[in-house]
């Protein structure tokens, strides 16, 4: 411990953004000062909500990378993923509305939630249809790892700023055409998000193709087109209905789809204490900035997690899954339960259909194509600070 060592003031740094993490560590003596960089790229009033016990309002920095790390690389400017102002302070600044309008997001995921709070804070009057029961959209299977804990942070976060912004949250309420019409607001944001793809026979527009930081452009597509032969019910899940609790898999576990869902999920599994053979079609994790794709590699390898890289998928079947690697020759691998995460399709049937019958319709996050957190919720915000 360094304070032992040392007579001089000490000051400790690194991830120090949870404040019952802070204050503690000055309550036992191991550190005289908390400095702290991320978390105040995702809220810069941090230590002002801390002191005024307003830690329910402090925006979380969820460890990602993208808006800080993964942006200065591409020699952008630092931001952050919850925190879309972060860097164009002055130009993002949400002043209040000259019109008072009435706001119906459809959505209750990252996105959504994101360009509800803005509109509310714009003095719209705002309301919000889930078709679930809870808010979060692909937000909730994300967080449910306990390497993704900064996910649930986020969306607690969210749920809470909509509550008190008195913004109007109707579960159950699956749009369509006609019922958005019959409401007849004055701007609809659709956020509805995206769904696995399971059986795809042309393009679904996914963006899978465009996620890529280290390949050409390809298609992910094909891997899981007419796979399924003659497997048993009970066997094939997506990765995304066994992260929710839907489904029970086996102790032997092969995962169709290397990215980012892929990856976490096996991680999230071999954790458990399942036997995970990740199938990758090119290279792992191609959609996962390297910093965290490292991070994920060293913990699946210490899981005892595998990853099968320049590996197609030949044939799903009730024994497990027939592969070809890099020479072209053919193996099984045997399996209780098999995952498919090949991707999302992006649900944008509803946004083309309102796209002529009202003055604002905008489309925002994965339903425009499939893609990270921070995307989802900086349209949001960018959007919604405008109308």
């Amino acid at each position: 411990m360094t304070k032992k060592v040392v007579k001089i003031p000490v000051i400790t740094v690194g991830k120090m953004n949870y404040p019952e993490l802070a204050e503690r560590v000055l309550q036992e003596g191991k550190a005289d000062f908390v400095a702290m960089g991320r978390g105040l790229l995702a809220d810069p009033e941090w230590p002002n909500k801390v002191k005024a016990g307003r830690i329910e309002d402090i925006a979380p920095c969820i460890g990602c990378h993208e808006g800080c790390l993964s942006r200065v690389y591409e020699l952008k400017y630092a931001s952050c993923t919850v925190n879309p102002a972060c860097g164009r302070e002055r130009d993002y600044v949400i002043t209040p509305a000259e019109k008072k309008k009435s706001v119906l997001v459809i959505g209750g995921g990252p996105g959504g939630m994101e360009a509800a709070r803005v509109a509310a804070l714009k003095g719209h009057n705002v309301t919000l249809w889930e078709k679930g029961y809870a808010l979060g959209g692909n937000l909730i299977p994300a967080a449910v790892p306990d390497f993704k804990l900064d996910y649930r942070l986020l969306l607690d976060y969210q749920t809470t700023q909509l509550k008190k912004l008195g913004v109007t949250v109707k579960f159950g309420y699956e749009a369509t055409p006609e019922l958005v019409q019959q409401m007849n607001p004055d701007v609809v944001f659709v956020a509805t998000g995206a769904t696995p793809i399971i059986k795809p026979h042309k393009c679904m527009r996914c963006g899978i193709c465009n996620l890529s930081r280290f390949q050409p452009t390809y298609c992910y597509v094909p891997q899981i087109a007419g796979l399924v032969k003659g497997v048993e019910d009970g066997k094939l899940f997506t990765a995304i209905d066994v992260l929710l609790g839907k489904k029970e898999v086996g102790g032997s576990v092969v995962i169709v789809g290397g990215g980012m869902v892929g990856c976490e999920t096996g991680l999230y599994l071999a954790q458990k204490g399942k036997k995970v053979t990740i199938v990758a079609r090119h290279e792992a994790m191609h959609d996962i900035l390297w910093v965290n794709a490292l991070d994920i590699k060293e913990k699946l390898d210490k899981a005892g997690g595998k990853i099968l890289i320049n590996t197609d998928v030949l044939e799903i079947t009730d024994d497990g899954v027939v592969i070809s690697g890099e020479k072209g020759r053919k193996s099984t691998l045997k399996a209780d339960t098999i995952l498919l995460a090949g991707g999302m399709k992006p649900e944008m049937e509803l946004s083309e259909a309102l796209q002529s019958k009202l003055p604002e319709v905008y489309a925002i996050g994965d339903c425009v194509k499939p893609r990270l957190v921070m995307h989802a919720i900086w349209e949001g915000f960018r959007t919604a600070r405008l109308i």
